[in-house]
């Protein structure tokens, strides 16, 4: 998306000092990938038992942090492998599958998030089943909301409802949040499925 293209030149400026730093350390980004998830983890368990929805979104802010920080340090130490890569996307569904559940759990707003963990998954594997198809650009593959964006709304929706604790038209902020996730999530989805169709009929 627009919005994402726009940020990353400052991501990459915060991003790339941090990995610079980190590859000084010695750290691998395979490691730095598995302590996303380790936090997600520790983030999930956090709001089942406490539903602190505030601290909860602080969290998610750092696992994001973790997501471009590990990219970056792949390239300024020169360990970008294709099973890195992979690895890192793996992981990525998981914590978003861990947190959805979590939130479920804590809200009870199951066929939300289930409605949006399906658009994420099939937002990741309508590119992947069309590259078994055909041969893509990954970069030159257009969506209306990317998962920076997605994340956002998620983590914006936790951060409200922990600050303000109180209904917007009959409903909380996370609800909300659901919603519009679940919405924009199957718009991309459907994006994606009409360019694949496109890019299959120019083959």
């Amino acid at each position: 998306m627009v919005i994402s293209a726009k940020l990353r030149p400052f991501y990459y400026r915060f991003a790339n000092p941090v990995g610079e730093r980190l590859a000084a350390l010695g750290i691998s980004p395979n490691f730095l990938s598995f302590s996303g998830l380790v936090l997600a983890i520790i983030t999930a368990l956090w709001i089942v038992f406490t539903k602190d929805f505030l601290i909860a979104g602080i969290l998610l802010i750092v696992i994001a942090l973790i997501d471009v920080i590990d990219g970056t340090l792949a390239r300024v130490s020169r360990k970008v492998t294709k099973f890195g890569s992979y690895l890192d996307a793996m992981l990525d569904r998981y914590v978003e599958g861990i947190i959805l559940f979590a939130v479920a759990y804590s809200t009870g707003f199951w066929i939300l998030a289930f409605i949006v963990l399906c658009g994420a998954v099939c937002t990741s594997y309508a590119k992947a089943r069309a590259a078994i198809e055909i041969r893509i650009n990954n970069v030159d593959w257009p969506e209306f909301f990317e998962r920076a964006e997605r994340g956002s709304i998620f983590i914006l929706g936790l951060i409200l409802q922990g600050l303000i604790k109180s209904d917007i038209y009959y409903q909380n902020f996370i609800f909300w949040a659901l919603v519009i996730l679940a919405i924009v999530s199957h718009i991309t989805v459907i994006q994606r499925m009409i360019r694949a169709k496109n890019l299959m009929r120019g083959e």
